[in-house]
């Protein structure tokens, strides 16, 4: 117990208040979540601009492991709503255990105009750590998407845009994104992204998604700063995706990580 204490304080102390990535997905993990401008049910942990562009209710659940950081697995869980004036997101996302834990509750909205989706996220955050005070916060996120052709996309978004904080002098940081997507036929997808966190070090993205038969998909993802590889594979129908992804980098090792998607009713997809 000792142990697992003082490798979550060292993390939550040397990479600064919300450290913890929030974006969420097997599928998006396999990519090196390079994939800002991809549009699915885990977009509302991702761009949630993606709201926009979805056509059925559906529920989505993610969860991580990682064996070298006991306590510092992470787990979401989130519901589309799309309506006539958009498509709403509710969702949940917790990291930690009871020495140290982040809770984040998110309410997302996504709308269409043209061949451009725009959204915004507002996020209730929590910080609890043993011995100390619970810290609570309010942000707001923005993103868009654009479908340059047919084939492309682009998007761009911003984290924090109200520049919270949790207490005085401990301010939340602030993300941009900036991400490209390119569908070069029904299997095979190509994306690639950059975020700077300010006051860090720039992160390139890439990744790949290759189909077979549209039904059984191979993904492979790499980060920098700090550099991560990325692999997983998952399955789709027309009312459940089920995803898989594994990660290795030098700080935390392997990391395992599972999706699963259920829309309440059948999409168009083949």
């Amino acid at each position: 117990m000792y142990f697992q204490t003082v490798m979550i304080l060292m993390i939550s102390i040397s990479i600064s208040a919300q450290s913890v990535s929030t974006r969420s997905g097997a599928r998006h993990a396999a990519m090196g979540y390079s994939s800002f401008s991809v549009a699915d049910e885990a977009c509302l942990f991702n761009n949630f601009a993606g709201l926009a562009l979805l056509e059925t209710p559906a529920l989505f659940f993610d969860y991580e492991i990682v064996p070298q950081l006991p306590g510092g697995n992470r787990t979401s869980a989130s519901l589309a709503l799309p309506t006539l004036a958009g498509t709403l997101g509710v969702g949940a996302f917790r990291f930690g255990d009871d020495v140290y834990s982040e809770q984040l509750l998110s309410f997302g909205f996504g709308h269409r105009l043209g061949s451009t989706s725009l959204g915004a996220r507002l996020n209730y955050v929590q910080y609890r750590a043993s011995g100390y005070d619970t810290h609570y916060a309010t942000t707001v996120d923005f993103g868009g998407i654009t479908q340059i052709n047919e084939k492309i996309r682009v998007s761009a978004g911003i984290f924090n845009l109200t520049q919270s904080s949790i207490a005085e002098n401990e301010p939340l940081p602030i993300t941009l994104v900036a991400a490209l997507a390119v569908q070069l036929d029904k299997q095979m997808l190509l994306v690639t992204e950059v975020e700077k966190k300010l006051g860090t070090l720039l992160r390139i993205k890439g990744g790949i998604e290759y189909g077979l038969a549209s039904k059984v998909f191979f993904r492979f993802g790499f980060n920098t700063n700090p550099i991560a590889l990325f692999t997983g594979v998952g399955t789709r129908t027309r009312k459940i995706d089920i995803d898989y992804a594994l990660s290795y980098s030098l700080p935390i090792g392997f990391t395992h990580q599972a999706s699963g998607t259920y829309r309440l009713k059948k999409s168009g997809r083949p």
